[in-house]
């Protein structure tokens, strides 16, 4: 009985403590701030981990995003005047859900996308440096996080940053580009010129097999270029048409964006021609909005919406050497390809007049509320489908932006259900636990278990909700729970999803990251079995004990000592309590009886006055006081009667003489 009631009260101790103590080890996102958008705080503000090295992003919440979280996740690649830049998963709180355990290098275009059925992420990584475009490969990983596949181009070509898609058919289309010798003289440019090659590929996944290509030079006049040829020459080649968007529809033909053309041009998945153009010096639409909807420079992002009802793009209405207008936006053009008309319905700007030279995205999301990032600005927004401003987050300082310094070349939202095959991350530090598991969406909370041994029994004694994506625990003066400590991920539904190893709390600066596990300690998108049931994580049962740590019962005797050195500290405990209780009774009598029943020094002359602390004349201490001492018999009725006319010398150089009243009415009136 003694034990029950012993282990109840450390249960209902960590309780406590967990209510008045419990707070997320991340950092909230700034919120309007000043200091921010100046630039005081950093150019590039990150987060930063006790459980993982990585160091996301710190946004401020210019319009906070909670207002627009839909439950999908935001995927972006920020990089720029940066060490070390990677990729993140993030959630609408502004907290880290996943990034790459290692650098991949420069990383562009991450995304959700489906291949055979299944939700998979892709990126780009390699060297963006080349001619603005880059080479590189697309790396795809599963729900695990684990790589998949590496895709790349045929017919010696390496796939460059700028767009990546999976059709239906588990087909890959992508960008590229290459150096080919090609003859300018119609603009003014020897015969055996160079140009760089802007090209896309639709290639079998499984088997890497070109299925289509086409190459912008063998379509695309060069006069209908805006950009002027350069030398032209191998080191030096024109890149004339600049492909940064391609997109088959269900028709089989291309929708394919080109900066330097101004254009948005659609292409016959069949003959390979130009079908029609939309914008640029040869476009095919009647303009029903005075020439809004056919005017764009150095665009990007361009798709189909509704069929062929709608084209979208992020309009950067500039480029290094020209612009349009002085903020760029994001474009909503209807279309009509029996009457060959466009019109814009709609505009989506920033309220700062952002203005992005390069880069930049636009998406329509489910809800049909429109998702803009700023390409080489750091922040994105999110609009109404009329164009009003619900939800906007910067990652750069207002005052930088336009330098370069944190660029992101997409920003998109998703659906995403990750399960990884780590194990969660447990750190133990100045008495607070630390706990996270990079990757996961299904985790809810967090069941807190001790043990006296690493390989022991482990029971449950605190269970504490995830938020963000480090939690923290304070331990109650490190000594209310046995020496070893783990956590339990746990789903909405009651289901424990992983175990992170054990942390020692004498260790002081313990970390432990999870390696992957056995498979029976992950649970996948199957139900839960009976030992998973919600009544098992509260209590720990030997068979869901042995289920879970992998490891047998203790010892009878071990059991028992558990059990002891749990009621050692609860005797320890009170004992601190009644040792506490003991001193407040002794001040309080000192302070009613005095020196008459406590046997203190009584004074006896001006030399036994010792410096006081000065107090306010009516403070609530002095009235306290006062109060007190008009009870206590043989005994002046106030302070001041007792002690006003007492000399005494302070630290402040007064003379004697000067009495406590004088020098608390100066105390106040600076």
């Amino acid at each position: 009985m003694f034990q029950q009631r012993s282990s109840l009260l450390t249960t209902l101790f960590l309780s406590l403590w967990a209510t008045l103590r419990i707070c997320r080890a991340d950092r909230p996102p700034y919120l309007h701030d000043d200091q921010y958008n100046e630039g005081e705080r950093g150019r590039f503000v990150q987060q930063k981990y006790r459980t993982s090295d990585l160091e996301p992003p710190m946004f401020n919440m210019m319009t906070p995003f909670s207002g627009c979280d839909d439950g999908s996740y935001f995927f972006m690649s920020p990089r720029g005047n940066m060490p070390d830049a990677t990729f993140y998963i993030m959630d609408h709180d502004g907290a880290m859900v996943w990034g790459p355990d290692h650098h991949y290098g420069e990383v562009y275009n991450f995304q959700v996308q489906k291949y055979k059925g299944e939700q998979v992420l892709v990126f780009w990584a390699g060297d963006d440096s080349i001619g603005g475009h880059g080479e590189g490969q697309y790396y795809m990983l599963n729900k695990h996080y684990e790589e998949i596949k590496i895709i790349t181009g045929g017919n010696d070509i390496r796939a460059d940053l700028h767009a990546f898609t999976i059709t239906e058919d588990n087909h890959a289309i992508f960008t590229g580009y290459k150096v080919v010798q090609h003859d300018l003289t119609e603009v003014g440019r020897p015969a055996d010129s160079y140009i760089w090659e802007s090209l896309f590929q639709e290639i079998d996944i499984e088997t890497g097999d070109v299925v289509f290509e086409w190459r912008a030079s063998e379509h695309f006049p060069f006069l209908d270029s805006y950009v002027n040829p350069n030398k032209a020459t191998r080191n030096d080649p024109w890149d004339f048409f600049h492909i940064n968007m391609v997109e088959k529809d269900a028709d089989g033909n291309y929708l394919v964006s080109t900066r330097y053309g101004r254009c948005v041009i659609y292409i016959s998945g069949e003959t390979k021609e130009i079908l029609w153009t939309l914008g640029g010096k040869r476009n095919s639409f009647k303009d029903l909005s005075d020439g809004e909807a056919t005017l764009f420079l150095g665009q990007h992002d361009a798709h189909w919406y509704k069929g062929h009802e709608y084209i979208t793009m992020f309009d950067n209405r500039g480029d290094w050497f020209h612009k349009i207008e002085d903020h760029s936006k994001g474009h909503m053009i209807k279309v009509d390809l029996g009457k060959m008309t466009a019109e814009l319905v709609a505009s989506y700007v920033h309220p700062d007049n952002i203005l992005s030279t390069s880069q930049g995205s636009m998406q329509v999301l489910p809800n049909e509320q429109i998702l803009i990032g700023y390409g080489f600005n750091g922040a994105f927004t999110q609009f109404t489908w009329e164009g009003e401003m619900v939800c906007d987050a910067y990652f750069e300082p207002r005052k930088r932006m336009g330098s370069g310094d944190v660029q992101s070349y997409r920003d998109l939202k998703s659906n995403w259900t990750g399960i990884p095959l780590t194990t969660p991350a447990i750190a133990y530090e100045d008495e607070t636990l630390y706990m996270s598991w990079l990757g996961t969406t299904k985790t809810r909370k967090w069941l807190i278990q001790d043990s006296d041994a690493a390989d022991g029994l482990f029971e449950t004694v605190q269970e504490t909700p995830k938020k963000g994506f480090e939690t923290e625990f304070d331990v109650p003066g490190g000594k209310r729970m046995r020496q070893y400590v783990r956590v339990i991920a746990v789903d909405e539904g009651g289901t424990q999803l992983s175990i992170s190893p054990p942390v020692d709390l004498q260790d002081t600066s313990a970390i432990w990251k999870g390696e992957a596990p056995p498979p029976e300690q992950h649970h996948d998108d199957t139900s839960p079995s009976d030992s998973d049931s919600t009544e098992d994580h509260h209590h720990s049962s030997s068979s869901s004990e042995e289920e879970m740590s992998g490891h047998e019962h203790s010892s009878s005797e071990g059991h028992a000592h558990s059990h002891l050195r749990a009621d050692l500290n609860d005797h320890t405990l009170l004992l601190a309590l009644l040792f506490l209780a003991a001193c407040f009774a002794a001040f309080l009598a000192a302070m009613v009886f005095g020196c008459r029943c406590l046997g203190f020094r009584r004074l006896r002359s001006e030399k036994d006055v010792l410096p006081m602390p000065t107090l306010r004349d009516d403070g609530p201490v002095r009235r306290f006081v006062e109060g007190v001492l008009a009870w206590v018999p043989g005994r002046k009725r106030s302070w001041r009667e007792g002690y006003a006319g007492v000399p005494t010398t302070n630290g402040s150089g007064r003379g004697r003489g000067e009495s406590l009243v004088g020098v608390g009415a100066e105390m106040e009136g600076r």
